[in-house]
């Protein structure tokens, strides 16, 4: 049996259903358990989840719950830690001690975007409470005897939920036309979240242990992004301008923490869209 922590969450909700494709999975959440599809826990109180866990029995953890918004994060500190560090040694703990496979969901934000690429031996060097946690997360992960640290880059996909999806966010702004001043030196490598799903699965069936990148190779500006979703969809982007300006966010973010996928390349497995494949993907799926 394959357990999903974070299922109800934008990753989680699209990597269930792939994942079920193999796998009897059961997936956790926090509150939003979509009428009993998912198991809510306080992923942060080590008892319950040592107890569901125990009672459970997993094979594999696939963990990919967290505090992922590097603006709430800087904000709420303590919080972060405690989910994204102290729940992620309490999950790594019971995985080590009954010999389950870990898969750890990490991020291109435990590097500063410096010298990109960066591969998986380079020194971690976040520059936000988001990236810290993650690296710190990271850490405890490599006690668990078969694990797999997965970092990845900005996702996006198709999600029922509009309201936690790029791709939807974008396009609702674009469909109001109005003047929207984007960022454009701050670069993303947008990656399919499907992508990761089947990725996971691959790295799973060929025993894959330790840390990989998982990452789309098109790498954008938010301008660019945004340019290419309107060329996609068929939006007015008249008033998108392009802007150097700094985003106002309230977390320092890398300008740009490329990651280098020749580790995974060099496996042969699922071949990763690229940007503008994957918003065709997307928009099959919204018709």
């Amino acid at each position: 049996m394959l357990l999903l922590t974070g299922a109800s969450g934008f990753l989680g909700k699209i990597a269930f259903p792939i994942l079920s494709t193999k796998y009897d999975v059961v997936g956790l959440c926090h509150t939003n358990d979509y009428n009993g599809k998912f198991i809510p826990v306080e992923i942060t109180d080590p008892d319950c989840v040592f107890k569901l866990l125990d009672k459970l029995n997993p094979d594999i953890i696939v963990h990919s719950a967290a505090c992922r918004e590097p603006d709430v994060c800087e904000k709420n500190s303590d919080f972060t830690y405690e989910l994204n560090v102290k729940a992620t040694e309490t999950i790594g703990e019971w995985a080590d001690n009954n010999a389950a496979r870990m898969v750890y969901i990490s991020t291109d934000y435990v590097f500063d975007g410096e010298n990109p690429p960066y591969n998986e031996n380079n020194p971690v060097s976040p520059v936000n409470v988001y990236g810290k946690t993650k690296a710190d997360g990271e850490a405890h992960v490599r006690n668990v005897d078969n694990h797999i640290i997965v970092r990845i880059p900005l996702q996006y996909g198709f999600s029922v939920s509009g309201e936690d999806s790029l791709i939807s966010k974008i396009i609702v702004s674009l469909k109001l036309n109005q003047s929207y001043e984007i960022n454009n030196n701050q670069v993303r490598y947008p990656t399919l979240s499907d992508d990761v799903a089947y990725a996971i699965l691959d790295l799973l069936n060929i025993d894959f242990t330790g840390t990989i990148h998982l990452s789309s190779s098109s790498g954008l500006t938010r301008y660019e992004i945004w340019e290419s979703v309107s060329n996609i969809f068929n939006l007015n982007n008249s008033k998108i301008i392009p802007t150097d300006k700094p985003v106002k966010q309230f977390a320092p973010r890398p300008l740009n923490s490329r990651l280098s996928t020749k580790l995974y390349d060099s496996l042969g497995v699922h071949k990763f869209h690229s940007f503008n494949e994957g918003l065709v993907h997307i928009k099959k799926k919204m018709m």
